[in-house]
């Protein structure tokens, strides 16, 4: 799947959304968020830029004190953080060969 959504390109799931008793389809584009119950034209959106729509989220409780609050530091710091065991992984792996 690839990592990025281009302009005009959909992802789509049915999902279970806890207090609704029918199954929900979730759209995902480029402009954002559809929520909709399968078979139904109605429908709930979120179109917004994804900056945006991350900045608002809570962080978890169990991050460190100076991410607390900052849901976009929080995702740079666990990605640099990912890059570099993968960068390290591979290096042990070209040392062992």
């Amino acid at each position: 799947m690839p990592t990025t959504l281009n302009p005009g390109q959909k992802l789509k799931r049915v999902i279970r959304v806890y207090g609704v008793e029918q199954p929900v389809l979730v759209t995902l584009t480029a402009e954002g968020l559809d929520f909709r119950i399968v078979g139904q034209g109605k429908h709930l959106s979120l179109y917004a830029p994804w900056r945006f729509v991350v900045e608002h989220m809570p962080t978890p409780d169990n991050v460190k004190c100076f991410l607390s609050g900052k849901p976009v530091d929080m995702l740079n710091y666990l990605s640099a953080k990912v890059l570099k065991q993968r960068i390290k992984r591979e290096e042990k792996k070209k040392e062992n060969q």
